[in-house]
């Protein structure tokens, strides 16, 4: 006689959000421990995808794989290198403010002292050494935070390199693992191959308009500096565009470099505040006409939702995920809105327009 198997309960809900809880942790927790792997990696992936139709056009004229790569990545290295020199040739000569920075911070201090003895009647022999003392403790929390830039420096430049290598073999493999995703997908081939088409479309416009966006607040900021007569102002103007890319924080970190150039050049606060009034105005610019326009309508996806996945992804993996955030985001929606069940999901995720 057969025993009857018991019937199988069904998961009550609190299970089902513990299973779910747990998977999501340890999920975090993968992307966490492989940050130094997973990083350099989504990097490089984004960037060959940009690459990708020219390295595709140069092997169609019957020019062999690898040298097509080379063709491709030679202008790219070549532009980086002519930026990265000019930075770091305009870095140098703006060191040379760095006396005025000091002699201006001790007249500051000075002036602060006396009016700190005045206000409290205490002695300003006191004061003084109470701010000797505080001034040598800056100077050793400085020199730790200048080693500490060197350190963030070389580990930036190693998973720059990291990056490349990466970019150089999914170009050079792209055939193949593009078989193999169609091959493990083989019962959704056309569903796969839309979302392939729609993730290199979504990419090469993110970063065609990223691109365009930092060339014309660049411009902005390099002719508006210039105006009021800020030195360096085509540095300040390329550092801003570049810290630009970082969502919502870039351009505040931007910001403040700009006030600090000025506040240390110029003796007068109306060139502090015309510069306030030119990153303000900038900024409206930037958000309300540029980015709209060559940026947020390539991603679709909303502003609640961009806010949120880039706090996150700064919490995760700092300023790489804040970068990485917005074009991954957009690529999962591209995922949610093909599969039936986490179509919800998408819409979620999705701007009013898509809503309506």
């Amino acid at each position: 006689m057969l025993e009857k198997k018991p019937p199988s309960l069904p998961l009550v809900f609190y299970a089902k959000l513990a299973l779910v809880l747990v998977g999501i942790y340890v999920f975090v927790a993968i992307l966490s421990i492989t940050q130094a792997i997973l990083v350099p990696f989504l990097f490089g992936v984004i960037i060959s995808i940009v690459l990708h139709p020219i390295v595709n056009w140069l092997v169609q004229r019957r020019i062999s794989r690898g040298l097509a790569i080379l063709i491709t990545l030679a202008p790219v290295i070549l532009l980086t290198g002519i930026i990265l020199f000019f930075i770091t040739t305009q870095a140098g000569l703006l060191s040379s403010l760095f006396p005025k920075i000091l002699l201006k911070m001790q007249v500051l201090l000075h002036q602060l002292l006396l009016w700190i003895s005045g206000l409290f009647h205490t002695n300003a022999l006191q004061v003084t050494k109470w701010a000797t003392e505080t001034e040598d403790r800056l100077i050793l929390s400085t020199s730790a935070s200048i080693g500490q830039i060197f350190i963030t420096l070389s580990y930036t430049l190693e998973k720059t390199l990291l990056a490349c290598i990466y970019i150089v073999l999914l170009l050079f493999y792209e055939p193949l693992i593009v078989t193999f995703l169609y091959k493990l997908f083989e019962r959704r081939t056309k569903a796969m191959a839309e979302i392939f088409t729609e993730t290199r479309a979504l990419v090469q416009k993110y970063l065609t308009g990223l691109v365009l966006e930092a060339a014309i607040v660049a411009s902005m900021y390099a002719v508006g500096l210039y105006l009021i007569g800020i030195e360096f102002a085509l540095l300040l103007g390329v550092i801003a565009a570049f810290l630009n890319v970082i969502p919502y924080i870039g351009g505040a970190v931007a910001l403040s470099l700009m006030l600090m150039v000025t506040f240390i050049t110029k003796d007068t606060m109306t060139s502090s505040l015309l510069v306030l009034a030119l990153a303000v105005l900038i900024h409206f610019i930037d958000n309300t006409f540029i980015i709209p326009k060559l940026v947020a309508s390539k991603v679709q996806i909303n502003a609640l939702v961009a806010i949120t996945v880039v706090l996150a992804g700064h919490a995760l993996w700092g300023i790489a995920g804040m970068i990485l955030s917005i074009p991954l985001t957009g690529i999962i929606k591209l995922f949610f809105d093909r599969i039936d069940v986490l179509k919800p999901w998408g819409l979620l995720l999705g701007n009013r327009k898509e809503q309506a």
